[in-house]
């Protein structure tokens, strides 16, 4: 009886004894890589949204300031996420500021139309989408 008691407290418990992060899914390298292709992309976005013209009605140009700050949000995110790969984050603490950009460019994509030509942000919100999923993906997986 001994014996199995201290067979069992030798022994992790099964939850315990696997790293979920070891299972090859999650590469640090390419995320990192992925988080600064969406800033980079973020960023592009912000630019294109400073050049679009003033809207002529007060209501038009409300919306178009309100969509501009949730690129510059959004912005902001990416390029704090890309950071924290670059500092070498760990899956864990890197999850939480992917989805603060997650969150962000969900935003952005409901107000995206109102500053920036649907010609313009259509190629950069398809980009931005197969960048996030890419990284759901790992971080789904890991």
């Amino acid at each position: 009886m001994a014996g199995l008691l201290l067979l069992l407290l030798a022994s992790p418990p099964p939850a315990l004894a696997e790293d979920p992060a070891d299972d090859g899914a999650w590469d640090a390298t390419k995320a990192t890589q992925l988080a600064q292709e969406l800033a980079d992309v973020l960023e592009e976005a912000r630019a294109r949204a400073q050049n679009a013209p003033p809207q002529q009605t007060v209501l038009q140009q409300r919306k178009r300031d309100a969509a501009q700050g949730s690129i510059r949000r959004a912005t902001e995110a990416g390029a704090a996420y890309a950071k924290q790969m670059r500092d070498g984050a760990d899956r864990a603490l890197s999850e939480r500021y992917f989805r603060a950009v997650v969150d962000e460019v969900r935003s952005l994509r409901a107000t995206a139309d109102d500053v920036i030509p649907a010609a313009d942000v259509q190629p950069l919100l398809n980009r931005m989408d197969e960048i996030m999923e890419e990284l759901r993906q790992m971080y789904r997986a890991a």
